[in-house]
């Protein structure tokens, strides 16, 4: 190498040896003085060194992925990846994917089960000290009382029930001095099974017609409601004797018609024993179990003034909750010289609101305090009577209480209202909270010889051969003092959807939802590297 001859403060100069051949990738002095570099130039060069000194310091995709399998808690996973035999790798690879694919079995058949919305129904045994007594319905199986219908206009029992009802004043011309209630029973009143005019004298087509058209004429129309609460048994009628009605086992306070709420139907009259009309603090409670502490009541049937019934003598008598819809053909029936003698049970059922498959729901409805899913579906139809007929069902006080009353007449119009209707267009969903009861009914013959002795003496007018053909006695109470909790739960819960499917995750694959999180971390980490080309946070 040449020695250094000189130095000086300006320039370096070595002998033997051009700028060139020491720097063969730099610019020389001379080309810096025919070509000079502009400062841009420079700091561009910079900026990509800098730009390709952070990406080499950066992780790769690679790098990242072998990092994420090395720690992940997706057990297995790792297997595949290493370096072993490709056997070995492939097999690993092949569990892998059938324990995932199983899982994903098992996943899709709990989200399937879950979205069914299982239930269960759990019943329970809960004993109390009272008991809210139910509403106790007896309806006369006589629909029209004999001596009513065939009261004379201003007779002695005309007057006394107050049977001149309007329609009988705008009948009266056509009526030729014969009984208004007759004539209605003729013309209007409409049975189950049978014509009422078949058991009226005289009651011919044109007859018929003539009452028929005089209504129309006159504009005052045949009122089942009114027929029915004027012409049919009343509740001191059926009462044999204020002293034989005992709620409670309290003799000294005995129950009587002002006890008993006035209820018509479509099948004649009804009186409600506990009603509750007054509100929930009205309902009657017991405290005792058995009939001696519900209620206990002799009835008198009047076989004498019997006219048409419901198929049979006697009463029918329906137990149900306050508000709750009824018909007479619902309840028990008790013939004439029968002591009766019904224990019931309470039954409270709490249903599944949407989206469980009962779908309850309480609607409001029209006639009945108590929603009913029969209620619903008896004003459904009694709606499309209305709309079809024009008259109204004597059962129903909705919104239309000014029109008529449907009569005899309107049958054929009625039947092609609700011929075929479909009952499941009716909106009427299961209730969210319902009491049933259910009954066990004993009979015996009434009264002995010896009851009717006692009673003679205490007072009771009617003699033994009358209270056997006409008698009712009647018991109600509890069986004990308990009622059945028949109570919906749902059986499968988000919380059981997760702890299932979690359970199968751990056991195929040996990981939990932490896993999701830990691959979601790593996606996020691959954005900020080759997205962003920043370092991901650690």
């Amino acid at each position: 190498m040449a020695k250094v001859d000189t130095w000086s403060t300006g320039d370096v100069t070595l002998e033997d040896y051009s700028e060139e051949d020491l720097y063969p990738n730099i610019m020389t002095r001379r080309d810096l003085k025919l070509n000079p570099v502009k400062p841009t130039m420079l700091k561009r060069d910079n900026d990509a060194d800098d730009e390709a000194t952070k990406n080499a310091a950066l992780p790769t995709t690679y790098e990242m992925w072998f990092s994420f399998v090395g720690n992940t808690s997706l057990h297995g996973i790792r297997y595949v990846f290493w370096r072993r035999p490709l056997w070995a790798r492939i097999g690993w690879l092949l569990i892998l994917l059938a324990f995932t694919a199983y899982f994903l079995f098992t996943a899709y058949m709990s989200l399937g089960k879950y979205f069914k919305r299982p239930i269960n129904t759990v019943i329970t045994q809960k004993y109390v000290n009272s008991l809210e007594f139910p509403a106790v319905s007896i309806c006369p199986q006589n629909l029209v009382s004999r001596k009513k219908m065939y009261a004379l206009d201003g007779d002695a029992n005309s007057v006394k029930y107050g049977l001149n009802d309007s329609v009988c004043s705008a009948t009266e011309s056509v009526r030729d001095g014969k009984p208004c209630g007759a004539a209605m029973v003729c013309c209007c009143l409409a049975f189950f099974l049978f014509d009422g005019g078949k058991i009226v004298p005289n009651c011919t087509t044109p007859y018929l017609l003539s009452l028929i058209a005089a209504q129309h004429e006159s504009g005052i129309f045949f009122d089942a409601v009114n027929f029915y609460k004027k012409y049919g048994q009343g509740i001191e009628e059926m009462l044999a004797d204020d002293d034989l009605c005992i709620f409670g086992a309290r003799i000294d306070q005995p129950c009587g018609k002002s006890d008993f709420s006035t209820t018509v139907t479509d099948w004649g009259m009804c009186y409600t024993f506990n009603a509750g009309l007054g509100g929930p603090g009205s309902i009657k409670k017991v405290g005792l179990s058995g009939p001696g502490g519900g209620l206990n009541i002799m009835l008198d049937t009047q076989i004498n003034d019997l006219t048409i019934a419901r198929l049979s003598e006697g009463y029918s008598v329906v137990i149900h909750r306050q508000g709750d819809f009824f018909l007479p053909w619902d309840g028990i029936n008790v013939s004439p010289g029968t002591q009766a003698t019904i224990t019931l049970h309470q039954q409270r059922i709490k249903n599944l609101e949407e989206p469980y498959e009962t779908k309850c729901k309480d609607k409001q409805l029209k006639t009945f305090s108590s929603y009913t899913t029969g209620g619903c579906q008896y004003e459904c139809l009694a709606v499309r009577i209305i709309k079809t007929c024009e008259c109204r069902s004597a059962g129903y006080s909705g919104e239309a209480t000014s029109l008529r009353t449907c009569a005899k007449y309107d049958l054929l119009c009625i039947l092609k209202a609700t011929d075929n209707v479909d009952i499941s267009g009716c909106d009427c969903p299961v209730p969210c909270n319902e009491i049933r009861y259910t009954t066990e009914v004993y009979y015996s013959k009434f009264p002995d010889a010896g009851t009717a002795a006692v009673f003679e003496a205490e007072g009771v007018e009617q003699s033994f051969n009358y209270l056997s053909e006409n008698a009712v006695f009647l018991q109600i109470g509890y069986k004990s003092l308990s009622y059945e909790l028949q109570e919906q739960q749902a059986s499968f819960e988000i919380a059981a959807l997760f702890g299932e499917i979690g359970g199968n995750m751990g056991l195929f694959l040996g990981c939990s939802l932490m896993t999701i999180f830990e691959l979601a971390d790593l996606l996020v980490a691959l954005f900020f590297v080759r997205a962003l080309h920043k370092e991901y946070p650690t």
